[in-house]
């Protein structure tokens, strides 16, 4: 009697034994299929959030906006004036009623005597002390170039809010128009301290004219006849056929789309400057 008992007892712990690792292998399986759902609805969340910040209507409300501002320069009472005005334009576009983002404006400097600033804005990434600069020239006259740049700048930096790059992204409005080299040195000094690194630098420039060959790309400014190669340089003038410095009045639908592709083109390309 005892040992039928205990011949069933052994089936019995046997086909539990058998069970387990079938148990084991399709719980693995359920969790590694809600862990893929999880990670597909939080891409979506994302995707959502970047269609919401990169969009025609607010990109187009900015570059009209910017029509408004007058010229940008150093030089005058006024022109210094409408650089503070098209700072805090480009700040209220990305910080609406002070929410979300916000500019660090303590770093004061002078020229000939008269109060500037260099603002600026992080996207902070997983090595935090490393950067990746991309610099905001805010002295031009009115153009597509000029009311492209303030019109898609502010989306990008709301688009990459969450982004988390391995590299820290900063991007600096300026009142100086100078060489890559110069913004360089000026960043390192004034922005940057003892611990951390400016790892490459990308200065947004309008341009004169529009190649064939560089119609749906951000191109260098030194070579236009094919898109960025991040590799070439650690300081780099890019721009875009968005960015053209011509004249205008008014900002037309065709200049509108140009613009958003030009703001989804560039949302890449700093993500992969500040992840290599």
């Amino acid at each position: 009697m005892s040992d039928s008992v205990d011949k069933k007892s052994a089936r019995k712990y046997w086909w539990i034994i058998m069970l387990l690792p079938i148990g084991l292998a399709a719980g693995t399986i359920l969790s590694l299929i809600n862990h893929l759902k999880q990670n597909e609805k939080q891409e979506e969340h994302n995707q959502y959030k970047v269609a919401v910040a990169l969009n025609a209507k607010d990109i187009e409300t900015g570059m009209q906006r910017a029509l408004l501002l007058g010229e940008r320069t150093l030089d005058t009472d006024i022109g210094r004036a409408n650089l503070q005005s098209a700072s805090r334009f480009i700040q209220g576009s990305v910080s609406p009623g002070g929410t979300g983002q916000q500019f660090d404006n303590s770093h004061r400097l002078k020229h000939d005597g008269h109060p500037i600033n260099l603002s600026f804005v992080d996207i902070e990434g997983v090595q935090e002390n490393d950067f990746t600069v991309v610099v905001i020239e805010l002295s031009h006259k009115k153009s597509k170039g000029d009311a492209a740049i303030l019109g898609l700048t502010p989306s990008v930096i709301r688009s990459l809010a969450e982004a988390q790059p391995l590299n820290t992204l900063r991007f600096v409005l300026t009142p100086y128009t100078q060489s890559t080299d110069a913004h360089a040195a000026q960043i390192s000094k004034e922005l940057l301290n003892r611990k951390q690194s400016l790892n490459k630098l990308l200065v947004l420039k309008t341009q004169d004219s529009v190649g064939i060959s560089d119609l749906f790309d951000w191109v260098s400014t030194s070579d236009n006849s094919k898109p960025v190669e991040l590799e070439s340089s650690t300081h780099l003038e890019i721009t875009h056929p968005a960015l053209l410095a011509e004249p205008v009045d008014s900002i037309s639908p065709a200049q509108v789309i140009a613009t958003l592709k030009a703001a989804d083109q560039l949302r890449n390309l700093l993500l992969r400057a500040a992840n290599q």
